[in-house]
């Protein structure tokens, strides 16, 4: 297979018992253990609610965010389970905090963003 973010070749392995299962892999070994997932949880408190920020990678390439779908879908789920009020960026730029703000003051209650990556001042 080639790997979607740089393009190499890479082999898979795979055992008996699952070699007719449908495997999605976009990632060569050297891609997943350089875009590893770690995820930052940032709270901004305001006066009745919260903003909850999760962001995901340190770094990532912003053009090939489809390739990690699976991890942000995943994360997405237990949020959705646990029923919170739930943003989606690429990008949370903390410059633009006072627009989320008003965000949460129109939905009266505390959101939480999910992004890829996070911009500081």
């Amino acid at each position: 297979m080639y790997c979607q973010v740089c393009k190499s070749f890479f082999r898979v392995t795979s055992k008996f018992n699952e070699l007719f299962k449908n495997k999605k892999l976009f990632l060569c070994p050297n891609c997943i253990s350089r875009y590893k997932l770690k995820i930052n949880h940032l709270v901004f408190p305001l006066d009745k609610y919260n903003v909850n920020v999760i962001i995901l990678y340190e770094r990532i390439p912003l053009k090939f965010t489809e390739v990690f779908i699976n991890e942000y879908s995943t994360i997405i789920k237990q949020l959705v389970k646990n029923k919170h009020h739930i943003i989606l960026l690429d990008i949370f730029d903390e410059a633009k905090l006072k627009d989320y703000e008003k965000v949460v003051k129109i939905l009266d209650r505390s959101v939480t963003f999910v992004a890829f990556l996070l911009k500081t001042f």
